[in-house]
């Protein structure tokens, strides 16, 4: 028993001595071998590829597979996910009335689906705009699913009363048949015989079309044009805001209104109600439908303003003179705002359409000079876009100015150097982006101001002396690097300052700052 236990024992030392002879490190020592043989490793020469890493080779790559380079010493590879069956569409079996969509891999896509510019309904016609129906006619079905869509077309019959006439209908309302109750009383339009240079002055005409078989070119003395001047955009005057507008009374020349005043877009219902209050002397109110109401009042008191459009439809509404407060606040549930065109109201010191904007869309027009109170002055216009406009020197309230506008994009502009309050101004303007600008030594109170900007970079710049509440004042812009600013003296609100963000601590600042 115990000779027996001497060999073995002497056999596992000698296996030792001989497995320690040379020390091999995994993957090198089974790419050194890639079997068990007789051959002597000192006579082995490794030389590493990309499969031994389980990588392909520009040559290898799969066909149908989505492949990115990996980063490896003296080797080119790529690290490849093959494509699912779906992802079959590129340009060459995806155009003409179709377009790519959905997502992709390798560079093809899985959905091909009717071009969307040119197909906007389903069988239903909800897709049509007002006054558009359905052409269907001018069809077009997804390759990826199947749905067929439809093109939309003018409606002939749109805005065409029922002529209720017996002559004349088949001339009139050939385009449009069941505009026709034939076989009814001849009633003629109520056409008077004025041609449009006829018509009296200081009355307004439009074309009108006759009933009865009358053919001659007549006018109807109830247009209400709109208020277009004859100016072109390049010829707007200075200081003056133009946009495009349709005359009516039968006048087809191109033509720009120009707005001197606050001007905004509204569409009404029928019977639309619309409620805001401003604070104003000799100033005056155009509702777009021909109303105009003036306001002289004392200049230190909110006045409640009101209009009720009795027909549906697009109105511009243009608020001129001396007015120093206007305030849009839940004015109505049924008129909805659709564009600003100015805010050129000189002398003016705050303006609000806060939970009167959600419908609000296209840019913000150039601010006011003057203006100082910047409170809650877009605050959920969440449908806003392009850039943020200069601020006036003049601010010194920003609170909530463009709070929740997420849709808002490029840089900052300069912060006025008088501004005080900075509360929640840019709170989660996702959006924007580029380096914060300087912050004013006039700034007091800045908590939640940049709060979940997250597409804001660069480093945090000074803050001012004199800043007392920054809480969550950077929170959650993800994109901040570089070291934190000194901490002010008199800063004693800073809870979460810093929390979400890059920023490294100089020191200075509590745990509770992140």
């Amino acid at each position: 028993m115990i000779k027996k236990l001497s060999v073995a024992v002497a056999a596992y030392f000698c296996f030792v001595l001989t497995a320690q002879a040379r020390t091999y490190y995994l993957p090198d020592y089974q790419m050194s071998f890639g079997n068990r043989s007789s051959q002597s490793d000192t006579s082995t020469t490794h030389t590493p590829t990309c499969s031994a890493y389980g990588y392909y080779t520009a040559d290898s790559r799969p066909s149908n597979a989505d492949c990115t380079k990996v980063s490896i010493p003296g080797l080119t590879c790529y690290s490849c996910t093959i494509c699912a069956s779906s992802f079959s569409y590129n340009s060459s079996n995806c155009s003409g009335e179709y377009v790519l969509s959905g997502n992709s891999c390798g560079g093809k896509y899985n959905k091909c689906i009717c071009d969307p510019a040119k197909y906007t309904t389903s069988a239903d016609g909800s897709g049509c705009a007002e006054g558009e129906i359905i052409d269907t006619s001018k069809s077009c079905t997804n390759k990826t699913d199947g749905k067929t869509l439809y093109q939309c077309v003018t409606d002939p019959c749109y805005g065409l009363a029922d002529n209720e006439t017996e002559l004349g209908c088949d001339k009139y309302y050939d385009q449009c048949p069941s505009k026709c109750e034939l076989g009814s009383t001849c009633k003629p339009t109520d056409c008077s015989a004025y041609t449009l240079a006829s018509c009296p002055s200081g009355k307004t005409c439009k074309s009108c079309t006759p009933g009865c078989g009358d053919t001659a070119p007549r006018y109807k003395e109830s247009c209400t044009p709109k208020n277009c001047s004859g100016y072109t955009l390049a010829s707007c005057p200075t200081g003056s805001t133009c946009i495009t507008c349709t005359p009516g009374c039968g006048d087809t020349a191109k033509r720009y209104k120009e707005f001197k005043g606050l001007a905004f877009q509204v569409n009404s219902p029928a019977n639309g109600h619309i409620f805001f209050t401003i604070v104003a002397t000799n100033a005056q109110i155009d509702w777009g439908d021909g109303t105009i109401d003036s306001i002289d009042d004392d200049p230190r008191t909110f006045i409640p303003v009101t209009h009720t459009y009795t027909t549906a439809g697009l109105y511009d509404i243009e608020i001129s003179g001396k007015v120093s407060d206007f305030m849009a606040r839940s004015s109505s549930t049924t008129v909805k705002p659709q564009k600003l065109y100015s805010l050129n109201l000189p002398g003016i010191q705050s303006i609000s359409f806060y939970e009167f904007c959600s419908t609000l869309s296209g840019s913000i027009p150039p601010l006011p000079e003057g203006l100082t109170d910047g409170g809650e002055m877009f605050k959920g216009c969440r449908a806003l876009t392009g850039n943020i406009p200069k601020l006036p020197s003049t601010l010194t309230d920003g609170h909530s100015m463009f709070h929740n506008c997420n849709n808002l994009t490029g840089n900052i502009p300069q912060l006025p150097e008088g501004l005080i309050n900075g509360t929640s101004m840019f709170y989660n303007c996702r959006g924007l982006t580029g380096d914060i600008p300087a912050l004013p030594d006039s700034l007091g109170v800045g908590y939640y101001m940049f709060y979940n900007c997250s597409g804001l970079t660069g480093s945090i710049p000074a803050l001012p002396d004199g800043l007392t509440n920054g809480q969550s004042m950077f929170y959650g812009c993800s994109s901040l690097t570089g070291q934190t600013p000194i901490k002010p003296s008199k800063l004693t609100s800073y809870t979460d300052i810093f929390y979400a963000t890059k920023v490294t601590n100089d020191g200075s600042w509590p745990a509770d700052a992140w």
